[in-house]
């Protein structure tokens, strides 16, 4: 299959990055608009322009801008007779920024994680198809379909000794139930004999290690409910106690038996008290997760699922 990729200029985007790794291992020609998110050589417009004559489809990349370049969207606008997606890997709102006090609301209310400017609708008027990592059950109304984050190569770590019985490093503590999470697993690692990581301050090759040979990964809701450190755990074949998401994740990994969930501060205590207790429980759950991740949440699913609509 041949894709016109416009994609964001250098800004990482998980979402982009899985998508792209996925069309890359189903051997996709990829003629993309700007490096980054494993694009390592860009195409000028006016190659993009001459490549377009046989291309399959041109799928556009929600990128966020920073001291960066807005994605190319305004490319091809006028072509009406090759497919057009958009992979929205958005969050808070369709700018990947929150609206004045989003976040401090949605701590109180969850449901204020989704913007009021959630969907970018004149891209959901321009394609032909529309996918969403953050996507509520009102959004799939709208012909949107869920694509959230997935197992990416980079997540699969060889198997160590599971040495550590919590790891809880969070880049931030400012969303979902980080803090109140944060505060509670500080004071069991000066009140019990669990070996427990708690922190902010870990490099990256430390962060990735100590992972890998921790039985259990705390997960709690970032800018978005599905993140990144979720499938880092996975793909180290630890039990992720995660906050239960609001949004659609198909295929879902069912609660204590791929992955344990929580909602509150009460239930997070009952199951991390249960799972510290039961280590055979613990690594059960986190080889699961690991298999079902790899039958259905690997970046080769996440881009059969935009190939599958395009045919």
């Amino acid at each position: 299959m041949k894709l016109i990729l416009i994609t964001p200029d250098r800004k990482r985007d998980y979402t982009a990055e899985c998508v792209i790794e996925g069309f890359k291992k189903l051997n996709c020609e990829l003629y993309a608009s700007d490096v980054g998110n494993g694009i390592t050589e860009s195409c000028a417009d006016e190659v993009l322009r001459l490549e377009l004559h046989d291309a399959d489809a041109i799928v556009y990349f929600f990128g966020k801008v920073r001291d960066n370049k807005p994605p190319k969207h305004h490319l091809f606008a006028d072509i009406n007779d090759v497919k057009k997606v958009y992979v929205d890997g958005s969050e808070w709102t369709n700018t990947g920024y929150p609206e004045q006090n989003q976040m401090k609301a949605s701590l109180v209310c969850p449901r204020m994680r989704r913007g009021a400017h959630w969907i970018n609708e004149p891209m959901l008027q321009a394609v032909d198809f529309y996918f969403k990592r953050e996507t509520y059950p009102e959004d799939l109304n709208k012909g949107i379909t869920p694509l959230p984050f997935g197992m990416m190569d980079r997540h699969i770590t060889p198997d160590f000794e599971k040495d550590i019985d919590v790891f809880c490093v969070f880049g931030q503590t400012a969303t979902g139930l980080r803090e109140p999470i944060f505060r509670r697993l500080q004071e069991l690692s000066r009140s019990s004999n669990y070996k427990i990581c708690v922190g902010n301050s870990l490099n990256p090759e430390e962060y990735k290690s100590m992972i890998s040979r921790s039985r259990i990964v705390i997960d709690a809701w970032g800018g978005g409910d599905n993140c990144d450190r979720f499938y880092e755990a996975v793909g180290a074949k630890s039990c992720c106690l995660y906050q239960k998401y609001q949004t659609i994740v198909p295929n879902p990994f069912l609660n204590m038996e791929h992955a344990v969930t929580y909602s509150d501060m009460n239930e997070f205590e009952v199951k991390l008290q249960l799972l510290l207790r039961d280590s055979y429980l613990s690594r059960k759950i986190g080889v699961a997760g690991f298999n079902h991740a790899l039958g259905h949440h690997t970046s080769i699913k996440r881009a059969q699922e935009i190939t599958n609509k395009l045919g």
